[in-house]
């Protein structure tokens, strides 16, 4: 917060900046200069479906700010997550085309995917695995980290050309994520999978919050005050609360004014267009030969040393997870709908509310029944925007449907990994939650050997099949949840072995649960 107040003292803050209402579909308007759905980030990217709004596929006509500026002769650098490589490319087999450098940035460092662990994060650098520099004990955090790799970067650019320009720094707070259910957690892996929280087991690991021993989230109730004046929060893109976010611009060199405030409606969309006025660099009618689709946004840069010029955006529509609303010139139309709720569907019964932002900026007072004619305009504006923009047909998938709709490597009787090799992400590796599986290590044994043979996961959740004291384990750890579950044999003592676990999920009409045994034989 220092840094944030004094980019915020001598740059301008604006009250009226909004977003998608969630990560990942935020970010695709921030690499583009257009709408979420036309990027194909109607949703996350591991929800993604075939519908062209929801395939988390950037397409080509909507190059990216990168390119533009790289080919211009800037440096360009994605420090920080990246949520937008599409979940089948997640792998280290899959082309890199759609990875930060294949999208025209110079270097990259920070994680691919919607979240990672900040004390023991799952990193790359450029288009590779790395390992964290160093351990929590040994003062390790990923926030420093970042700022270390950021600042690196940029001492390297600049000391290989001195007058290499760099762009002006933004940063935005996006303060209210419900996902911590209504009483907080402290693994929020639970809420993923759609298992409630326990009140009595997260107060005994209420002094451990923040630390390397917890995965902790804030209740919902918080993410409503954090909201407050407006209504909701993250994932809804019907309110405020869910869509608008400070954000502070900082440029000394280009913007005079110091420490002020603008009220002006703009969308994240927007961000691209200003950098690209800001810079003097055109938009480039073809990308890599590809003719480019129009920008959806419109440059802030006029109301940087003018506070009361009229906003040049006229209208923005918003959908997330069957969530709607439109905002145009100064009214709000929204409809009523829970996000990640099993109650899917019936868009066609939903209710529309109608505000006047413009002396109701927190949407607290509905007017639809005192002007239904400018809500019918409305609602047929967001249709006309809808259509435009790939945001039909509508999809709410709750989280557990959301799990069933992500990409995961092409099904096969088979999948063989080595030792000594990168780790395989979950997306891309053979799916062995909620199926059943055999797993089976060629192995050496000495009359001493250690170690884990493969792991899945963390201690918040997932699996080891490991020896240790001259036995080998399967332990199956439930979402952080103890006990654990553990299966434990006589290692073999010396050489050439094939040892591993068979699960069985069992599905019957009178049962329901996992059976699992360890395996062993001789290697001949």
């Amino acid at each position: 917060m220092p840094t944030l107040d004094r980019l915020a003292k001598n740059g301008l803050t604006y009250t009226q900046w909004h977003t998608t209402a969630v990560c990942s579909p935020t970010r695709s308007c921030f690499l583009t200069g257009r709408n979420h759905h036309a990027n194909g980030f109607g949703s996350i990217s591991e929800s993604a479906t075939g519908f062209p709004g929801y395939n988390g596929h950037i397409p080509l006509e909507n190059g990216t700010i990168a390119s533009i500026l790289r080919d211009a002769g800037w440096s360009t650098f994605w420090v920080g997550k990246n949520h937008n490589v599409p979940v089948d490319a997640f792998g280290m087999s899959s082309s890199k085309k759609r990875w930060p450098l294949g999208l025209g940035y110079d270097r990259f460092y920070s994680f691919i995917g919607g979240e990672t662990n900040q004390w023991f994060p799952e990193l790359i650098e450029d288009n590779h695995f790395v390992d964290q520099p160093a351990q929590p004990k040994d003062g390790h955090h990923f926030s420093k980290d970042i700022a270390d790799k950021a600042i690196t970067f940029i001492r390297d650019s600049k000391q290989g050309d001195p007058d290499d320009l760099l762009l002006r720094r933004q940063r935005r707070i996006r303060g209210a994520s419900g996902e911590g259910s209504p009483s907080g957690s402290v693994n929020e892996n639970l809420f993923f999978n759609g298992f409630p929280d326990d009140v009595s087991r997260n107060l005994p690991m209420i002094d451990k919050l923040g630390s390397p021993d917890a995965y902790n989230h804030y209740p919902t109730g918080w993410a409503v005050a954090f909201s407050t004046p407006y209504r909701m929060f993250k994932r809804y893109a019907s309110y405020a609360g869910g869509t608008c976010d400070p954000m502070v611009i900082h440029w000394p060199q280009g913007i005079k004014a110091k420490g002020e405030v603008r009220h002006q409606y703009h969308h994240c969309t927007d961000i691209v267009p200003t950098i690209l006025e800001a810079c003097g660099v055109p938009m480039p009618e073809l990308i890599d030969g590809v003719k480019q689709a129009p920008l959806a946004g419109v440059s802030m840069l006029y109301s940087f040393d003018s506070p009361d010029a009229p906003a040049t955006k006229q209208t923005q529509y918003y959908e997330m997870l069957g969530t709607r609303g439109i905002w145009s010139k100064g009214w709000k139309a929204a409809t009523i709908h829970a996000p990640l709720t099993s109650d899917q569907g019936n868009f066609d019964k939903a209710v529309w509310q109608l505000f006047h932002t413009d002396t109701d900026r927190a949407e607290a007072r509905d007017l639809a029944a005192e002007h239904p004619d400018k809500l019918k305009e409305l609602v047929a504006l967001w249709f006309s925007e809808a259509e435009k923009n790939n945001v039909l047909p509508l999809v709410d998938l709750g989280v557990r449907a959301m799990h069933e709709a992500e990409y995961h490597a092409p099904k096969r009787d088979r999948y063989v990994y080595y030792p000594g090799t990168i780790e395989v992400p979950e997306a891309a590796a053979a799916r062995t939650l909620g199926v059943s599986f055999n797993m089976l290590a060629e192995v050496e044994f000495t009359g001493d050997s250690q170690g884990v043979i493969v792991p899945q996961g963390s201690r918040f959740g997932g699996y080891s099949l490991f020896v240790k004291g001259g036995k080998l384990f399967y332990v199956y750890n439930f979402l952080g949840i103890p006990p654990e579950q553990r299966l434990v044999c006589d290692a073999p003592k010396l050489g050439k072995h094939i040892v591993g676990v068979e699960f069985v999920s069992c599905t019957t009409e009178r049962s329901r649960g996992v059976r699992a045994s360890l395996r062993s034989r001789r290697r001949l």
